[in-house]
């Protein structure tokens, strides 16, 4: 019984006293400055429908594949259908995405970073923070638009 209690005391102080631990996604409030950068800091910008998704393989994340319905931002023209990897955990500031159901998303280009060897799809979705940044921003925009 001692031996039992020395053991729950020592593992619950470990737990109390870590560095470590997890942590939720906890976006900023956005303002103008954070949403002009994650706009800014976006490759891409798509109006897009999920519509397959991967769990990944070989050491590759997760996938999903975008039909692509029009495009905000963009230095080049993507393909009707892109693969793009993504992070599917909220927690860790990631998105809950559904097929049949259209997003506003920005999206990195891996191809752009210089890799030699491209993981699966050359995309990367931005993180849920960024992404509700990007949305604010282009209503921010056009607010302004409907103003002028």
């Amino acid at each position: 019984m001692k031996k039992g209690a020395i053991t729950l005391a020592i593992f619950l102080s470990a737990l109390l006293f870590s560095s470590g631990g997890a942590y939720a996604c906890q976006c900023k409030p956005a303002d103008v400055d954070a949403m002009k950068a994650s706009y800014d800091e976006a490759d891409f910008i798509v109006l897009a429908e999920p519509v397959l998704f991967s769990k990944g393989w070989g050491g590759i994340g997760p996938t999903v594949t975008l039909r692509i319905k029009d495009m905000y931002k963009g230095d080049k023209k993507l393909s009707k259908e892109i693969v793009t990897q993504y992070n599917p955990s909220l927690a860790a500031c990631g998105l809950s995405l559904k097929e049949d159901k259209n997003y506003i998303l920005g999206i990195y280009d891996i191809y752009a970073l210089g890799e030699e060897e491209v993981q699966i799809g050359g995309y990367r979705l931005m993180h849920s923070c960024a992404q509700n940044n990007i949305f604010k921003f282009l209503m921010n925009d056009q607010t302004k638009k409907e103003d002028e």
